[in-house]
């Protein structure tokens, strides 16, 4: 994980293979990520309640991914963020859905497309 962050930059490809460290270390210590479709290039999974109780979710996620997504993250904001953060700027701490985000930003005036798009 280290030579994937030493260069400042985390690639594709660090992203990746981070995340398969993730899943592999859970699948070792038994407990299984549940993996789901990925979306806006980030990995979604979901955590056995087992995995967290008995730490390894954060032993493996913390040894072998969290660093590397949090930078991924932080360089690839996905949508939900985006409009999260335009409504936090805006004064407004609405968190929904991606569509219900959209809608409650016109309600309050703002342009969701011009959001997305930095403006």
């Amino acid at each position: 994980m280290i030579a994937a962050l030493s260069d400042g930059v985390v690639s594709r490809d660090d992203y990746d293979a981070g995340y398969r460290r993730f899943a592999a270390c859970m699948d070792a210590g038994g407990i299984p990520l549940l993996d789901q479709p990925m979306e806006e290039d980030t990995h979604y999974y979901g955590v056995p309640q087992e995995a967290v109780d008995s730490g390894l979710y954060d032993r493996c996620y913390n040894l072998e991914f969290y660093a590397i997504d949090v930078a991924w993250q932080i360089a690839h904001p996905t949508i939900a963020t985006r409009l999260s953060t335009c409504l936090y700027l805006a004064g407004d701490s609405f968190v929904g859905t991606v569509e219900e985000m959209k809608q409650r930003l016109i309600e309050i005036g703002k342009d969701p497309e011009a959001c997305l798009a930095g403006k």
